[in-house]
């Protein structure tokens, strides 16, 4: 019988699936295994108003213990608690869980193994990760974070530079298990919070503007308005197009070169002007 007592020696509750709080000073002790001494079982019955005689031995004070919990109404725990059924289900499947990630396996097929084994698909990713923690093949993120500040207080980390946290990172990711980069820029931005160092800025690169199909054919009609019918088609097939778009482009070079047209004959026009003028 299990029995959940608490520091004043009073049985709290009984049953396989007692659970106790050290820090409340409960204790769980099981009359069927463990070796109960006569001082203790001697201080359970008093707390408990059981009746004794100083000359019991620990084995009848013990079973004075069981005929009281029986007879009582003290709450029996039957059914597991959630924490404790998903613990059983770590065990269960934690050495399946491990070769499959020490082989060919990733977290993907893993969670497809729990869920085809009967785990409910929700509960996957706990049981998953706790197997994986347990077995040293993931870092908790707590665990993490410590190691991370540990790695940057051995390096002296005061970053002057985005640079200096892009290395900072990749010193990480070499360190620190299961760690990709956004779990130790995560970690790195609590190490500068907790030690009041100032977090360079990420420097953003300035991306060319793409042009879109329409507007990059538009440009090369009007940088190429000699361009053939068959120069447009190319031009179309780089961008991903076929020839039915081909109809609009046709239309404004033609509108190109008559506007070249009409500048070439307004030059020719003012130098006709201008010998005029000198006659």
């Amino acid at each position: 019988m299990k029995l959940l007592i608490n520091e004043s020696n009073k049985i709290l509750r009984h049953g396989e699936f007692v659970t106790a709080s050290a820090d409340d000073g409960e204790f769980i002790i099981n009359t069927d295994t463990d070796e109960i001494t006569k001082a203790l079982a001697t201080d359970i019955c008093k707390a408990n108003s059981i009746g004794f005689k100083s000359k019991d031995k620990a084995s009848v004070l013990t079973t004075k213990i069981e005929d009281f919990v029986e007879e009582s109404d003290i709450g029996e725990v039957s059914s597991p608690t959630k924490s404790q059924r998903r613990a059983a289900l770590v065990e269960e499947h934690k050495d399946a869980l491990v070769a499959m990630m020490e082989g060919d396996g990733d977290q993907n097929s893993c969670l497809v193994f729990l869920v085809n084994e009967g785990v409910p698909f929700n509960q996957a990713g706990g049981i998953l990760k706790a197997a994986l923690e347990g077995s040293g093949l993931l870092v908790s993120n707590s665990d993490r974070k410590a190691k991370v500040a540990t790695i940057l207080a051995e390096n002296d980390f005061d970053p002057e530079s985005w640079s200096d946290v892009e290395d900072a990172v990749e010193l990480v990711l070499e360190d620190v298990p299961s760690a990709d980069k956004k779990s130790a820029l995560s970690a790195i931005r609590a190490f500068c919070k907790v030690n009041e160092i100032a977090m360079p800025k990420k420097v953003r690169e300035k991306k060319e503007r793409k042009l879109s199909w329409a507007a990059a054919m538009r440009l090369f009609v009007a940088q190429n308005p000699a361009c053939s019918d068959e120069d447009l088609g190319d031009k179309l097939e780089e961008l991903g197009k076929d020839d039915s778009k081909i109809k609009p482009y046709i239309k404004l070079r033609a509108f190109a070169n008559l506007v070249i047209e009409s500048q070439t004959e307004g030059e020719e026009s003012d130098e006709d002007d201008e010998d005029s003028e000198s006659d």
